[in-house]
């Protein structure tokens, strides 16, 4: 079982990729979320997450999401880490699945508080912490501050992590790179903190983080993972180009949707990956402008990756 702790427990440097969730009338497409994860484990892609933001998990059912789960860990079988993202609308959503997942095998847990609920730095805590004192599975706190509202302070990680030793990361979607800094010099190295913007990973390794979990691994995992890989090796050059090499998709599935559901899901339609580039409403596919952004940027590849047909 590829495991997301080494020796006693400390947590490894690695790349994720939150996958999307297919659709197909109306239903959760398992066939081909099943390529999805074999395409993973092809790239050598170290972990995926389940049922994140990119995986639409606000249009899931938390029965639906414990399937996604369960279905994502028994075809992995221990060649791909699997993270679970447990966080619900509710706390008792929330443990209940977070439970769930750990029962069922997970590597790891992503834990994101309610959408759009304004909460104190306390209640933030207590919130957290309740979901990893019912594991002992790893977990990861996601910030997602324009999602939730709430921006989760390094003073409460901090009081997190010493409270709860499974704590051990941090997932950080915003373009707030000081918090990187800050939560390292309280916590030092051995807190791992994971960018989630695509064009701020470079930058936030050279900062620290111990690496990156972006939605556009979905279609070029194998560029992500070898940018990762680069920095890693002290071939900083090279990492800056491969940066380079992907940077006008990077830019395209960010800003070409509001989620980078709708681009990742176009694109893996358009590569053969997908059937359908189904979403549930209110999510609908980009527009046909969005489409030839999409088609432009997916052209200036240059590694090897599928032509569009």
């Amino acid at each position: 079982m590829r495991r997301l702790s080494g020796n006693g427990g400390r947590p490894l440097s690695f790349t994720g990729v939150p996958l999307v969730t297919p659709f197909r009338a109306g239903a959760i497409d398992f066939d081909a979320l099943g390529g999805l994860i074999e395409f993973q484990i092809d790239a050598d892609t170290d972990a995926i997450v389940i049922c994140g933001s990119t995986g639409e998990n606000q249009a899931l059912s938390a029965d639906e999401r414990g399937r996604l789960i369960d279905f994502a860990i028994r075809t992995a079988h221990g060649r791909i880490a699997v993270i679970a993202a447990t966080g619900c609308e509710t706390q008792a959503e929330t443990l209940a699945l977070s439970e769930r997942a750990t029962r069922s095998g997970a590597d790891g847990l992503l834990v994101i508080t309610p959408r759009a609920t304004p909460a104190p730095q306390d209640g933030v805590v207590a919130y957290l912490g309740a979901v990893a004192s019912r594991t002992d599975l790893p977990v990861y706190i996601y910030n997602y501050p324009q999602r939730t509202q709430v921006d989760i302070s390094a003073e409460s990680i901090e009081r997190l992590a010493f409270a709860h030793p499974n704590i051990v990361g941090l997932k950080q979607t915003d373009a707030n790179l000081r918090l990187v800094t800050q939560v390292r010099s309280r916590l030092g190295p051995d807190f791992h903190i994971f960018c989630g913007i695509e064009q701020l990973a470079l930058p936030g390794l050279a900062l620290g983080s111990a690496g990156m979990i972006t939605a556009s691994g979905n279609i070029v995992p194998r560029q992500v993972g070898d940018l990762f890989r680069a920095f890693r090796a002290g071939q900083i050059e090279e990492a800056r180009r491969r940066h380079d090499a992907v940077s006008a998709v990077f830019d395209a599935i960010v800003y070409a949707e509001s989620s980078p559901a709708g681009a990742l899901k176009y694109l893996l339609r358009r590569t053969g990956r997908l059937p359908t580039n189904e979403h549930r409403l209110p999510a609908l596919p980009p527009t046909a402008d969005a489409e030839r952004l999409l088609d432009a940027a997916y052209g200036t590849l240059t590694d090897a990756v599928p032509a569009l047909p």
